[in-house]
This record gives C-alpha cells, structure tokens and sequence, in this order.
C-alpha cells in the first residue's frame, strides 16, 4: 500500500512540476511577444515562441537531472524513501530511481546490505564459581532483512551494523555472563566451561526467543523445534526492532588463562609419557617371559639375567650390545635363532 500511494506521489509531484513548466513557458512566451509588439509597435508570435522553448528545455532539463538519482550498488544496498524528511516504509532497489524535488520533497537513504560476519570476545566477567576467569569469542553472522521495509526503518533507527553490535553487547552477551557465572545452571569449573560451547549456545537462542528479542522466519510448532532448525542452518533469526536477521550464532572458543593451558597442556604430555612407559614395561615383560620360556616350549631357555640384558640391548640399542654377544657365543645355534624369532615377531606386532 504505501509503495503504491508513493509511487503515485512521485508522480503526481512529476506531472505537477510538468505543469508549472508549461504554465511559466506559457506566460514567457506571452510576456516576450508582447514587449517585442510593443517595441515594434505590431503584433509577433515568434520570438516568444523561441524563448519559451528554449526556456522549457532549460527547466525541464533541470528537473530531470535533479530528479534522477542512483543508489549504489557497491557494497550492494537499499534506499529507504523519505518524504518532506520524514521515513516511510517503501524501499528502492540499487539502480537509478526517479526522486522529483530531490531533497525538497523526496530524498533517500541508503542502507548497506552487506553480511556482518564478526567474532566478539568477551574479555570481562566469565568467571566461573570456582574463581577462574575466561574468555569467549562468539561469533555472529547476520545481515539486513531488505524484505522488511518497516524494520530497515527500525535499523536505520536504531543504528545500523553498530546498534546491532551494541544490542548484542548489552542483552545476549549479558546473558551469557550471567549464565556463566551461575553456581546453579552455568559451567561450575574450568574442565567444564571449556566444554561447555553448544550449552552456552542453546542458552542464548532460549534467551533470545523467550524474552521476545527474535522469532524465526519460519515458523514452528515449538520453541525448542525453531532452535533446532536453525542449529541446522534451515532457520534465520529475525531479530525485532532491528530490521536485522542472524544466519548462524556460534561461540567458537572458551578459553581460561594462559598459565591454567600450560598446566593442561603438560599434564597431558605426563600422562602420554607415563601411558608410553606403561606400554613399553609390559612389552618388555612379554619378551621376558617368552625368552624364559624352555626350547621344549617354544622358548629360549635363557635365564632372567640373560632374558633382561637381551630385552635391554633390544630395546635400549647398542648399549647392551656386548652382552648380547656373549650371550650369542655361549648359546646353541638353535636357541640363537629361535630368540631372533621371538624378537622380531614381538617387535612387528607390538602389545596389543
């Protein structure tokens, strides 16, 4: 309706401004004609005629080249129309629009409908309860909703991309303070919080739609099915009185502070070490049992010094290296190949 009854106004303003145009050649023409009669002393139709021409060409002219504007297409954007300064919900696509008495009666502004893909970091207040603070980056991908003409107006209100920005600052990354830090429902140590980024995610769309801030641009039985969906990326939030829709919310890392990572991080390596130590103590067993074991039954007959200094010099290298040759030279060849046997298999096949 109000695209229709602007669209009428603008040229109704066209067809009136045609008229004054007409009319003030009209009355040039008159005027001309009649001070050259005078100055000739007889009647002319001609240089009025001209003039008059010349002077609509002139006006018309003028008000096509002030009426013809463009909105750029680069970055791609929306003009919102406003009349005798005032924003009304009609929007104009990139391209030349036709605005007679540009700035007197119609004027446009331009709204940037690029994608905002920001990652915010939330550096203050996330301390969980048992005293650790972090911080977190939450990332937001969004963009203008150019087919809600009334909220574009609500956006350019409210300040673009940065009023967004300060609406995600004040209410959802608020929330998500104050669901961090709560000794009942947020994450209550730091193996937790690091943990927790698809719950916190889930508390901030539940925040968003039960406090009224956003519905989805489809609709949906429940509440819980709308988060679903757009978790999976087939539902857009619209966020109200922002003209703003978000496409993914996504919180990409809590992170504790430095010295609590290194302590991680070289706990982990103890406990790789002490698993490969572990691992390494019960092949070594293995071998020792095996080359303790009698000819008779598929052993090596040696005894537990023999066995050990053996195993030591396979797996430790040639620090054992001697032993192992007096070890050879006393054997018999039988014994020697079937140690050689049981080394190479244990040794391809590891512990399982």
């Amino acid at each position: 309706m109000f695209f229709s009854v602007a669209q009428a106004s603008r040229w109704l303003v066209t067809a009136t401004m045609i008229g004054v145009i007409l009319g003030v050649c009209q009355w040039f023409a008159e005027f001309v004609n009649s001070w050259v009669s005078v100055l000739f002393d007889k009647p002319v139709e001609t240089p009025g005629t001209m003039f008059a021409v010349a002077l609509g060409v002139l006006l018309g002219g003028v008000f096509i080249q002030q009426g013809v504007q463009k909105i750029s297409a680069d970055p791609p954007k929306k003009g919102v129309l406003t009349f005798f300064g005032m924003r009304i919900p009609v929007t104009l696509s990139e391209g030349f629009v036709w605005l007679p008495l540009y700035k007197l009666v119609f004027d446009v502004i331009e709204v940037e409908m690029t994608t905002m893909d920001e990652e915010f970091q939330i550096t203050e207040g996330l301390i969980t309860p048992d005293g650790v603070p972090h911080v977190a980056k939450i990332r937001i991908l969004g963009r203008p909703n150019e087919k809600d003409r009334r909220g574009l107006i609500r956006h350019l209100q409210r300040g673009g991309i940065p009023g967004v920005g300060k609406f995600l600052d004040n209410i959802l990354f608020g929330e998500f303070r104050r669901w961090f830090t709560s000794p009942d429902i947020g994450p209550q140590t730091t193996d937790k919080a690091v943990m927790a980024t698809e719950e916190g995610i889930n508390q901030l769309l539940k925040h968003l739609f039960q406090n009224g801030h956003c519905t989805g641009s489809t609709p949906y039985s429940s509440e819980d099915k709308a988060i679903e969906a757009f978790r999976k990326g087939k539902n857009d939030l619209k966020l109200l009185g922002y003209g703003f829709i978000i496409e993914r919310l996504d919180i990409t890392a809590i992170i504790p502070p430095k010295e609590i990572l290194e302590a991680r991080m070289l706990s982990k390596k103890e406990a790789e070490e002490r698993k490969a130590q572990m691992l390494e103590a019960k092949h070594a067993s293995k071998m020792m049992a095996l080359l303790q074991r009698p000819l008779a039954e598929g052993g090596a007959g040696l005894t537990r010094d023999q066995a050990n200094n053996y195993v030591r010099a396979r797996l430790g290298g040639v620090a054992q290296d001697t032993s192992r040759r007096e070890i050879d030279l006393s054997m018999a060849p039988e014994a020697a190949g079937v140690i050689e046997a049981i080394l190479s298999k244990l040794m391809k096949k590891g512990v399982s």
